[in-house]
């Protein structure tokens, strides 16, 4: 099962989406088996994230 969000984001990216899979060996597949053969899709880049360290959000900025 793969779960996911997209978000549009500011600056060079026109979309972010993350995807929660398994291990990299879904994220692979999920990436060459599905996401690179959607024609609206011309290219993509991959981050991983391999810790979290905060589940809080950060103090409100006034």
């Amino acid at each position: 099962m793969i779960e996911h969000a997209c978000v549009a984001p500011s600056g060079d990216d026109d979309f972010l989406l993350h995807v929660a899979v398994q291990d990299l060996d879904h994220l692979h597949a999920f990436l060459t088996d599905r996401l690179s053969k959607r024609g609206e899709i011309t290219g993509f880049r991959t981050s991983v994230i391999f810790q979290q360290v905060s589940n809080t959000a950060p103090a409100r900025l006034d």
